[in-house]
């Protein structure tokens, strides 16, 4: 659960193990992580199972959005082969999350989004975008991109008047 991954690894961060200095501290990270998908594979035959179709389930609403947007970020804009973790890039990753975030204690909701990140990043490999993963993602893309030149557009044409009213004042 998504619960048990964010309490382990804010209790193994405010120990001081993602300092670099306690790699062997972190020898249960692997673990944390089996516990969230861990029901993936069929005990009969070591293959995923036909009724799965995400990495992970969450409970907490910011780590199922986390998943959503990691998986999303690496489809839209990471290719394929840059989207597969090697153990010290998965540590690298959590220690980046770990400063970041513990820059915020009482910040709780950023832990599970952050950290439901990570696991949408690891699922592009088991589970490939479905068409209409990929039409939504386009037409979020869209909408983002038409507001940002909106936004842009009224910059642009505020620009002179603050500029007149600096040089007026």
């Amino acid at each position: 659960m998504d619960t048990h991954l964010v309490t382990n690894l804010k209790r193994d961060t405010a120990r001081g193990y993602f300092d670099g200095q306690h790699e062997d501290r972190l020898l249960y990270v692997g673990f944390y992580f089996g516990a969230l998908h861990g029901c993936l594979l069929s005990p009969e035959t070591g293959a995923i199972r036909s009724d799965v179709h995400a990495l992970a389930t969450f409970t907490h609403p910011d780590a199922a959005k986390g998943y959503y947007v990691g998986r999303r970020d690496c489809f839209m804009g990471t290719p394929p082969n840059e989207c597969i973790y090697r153990d010290s890039e998965l540590l690298e990753e959590l220690r980046q999350i770990a400063q970041d975030v513990m820059g915020y204690p009482d910040e709780e909701n950023s832990w599970y989004y952050r950290i439901g990140c990570v696991p949408g990043n690891l699922s592009v490999q088991v589970f490939p975008a479905s068409p209409e993963e990929c039409q939504r993602w386009e037409a979020e893309f869209r909408l983002w991109q038409e507001q940002y030149e909106q936004d842009l557009a009224k910059a642009r044409d505020a620009e002179p008047e603050a500029i007149m009213a600096l040089q007026e004042g």
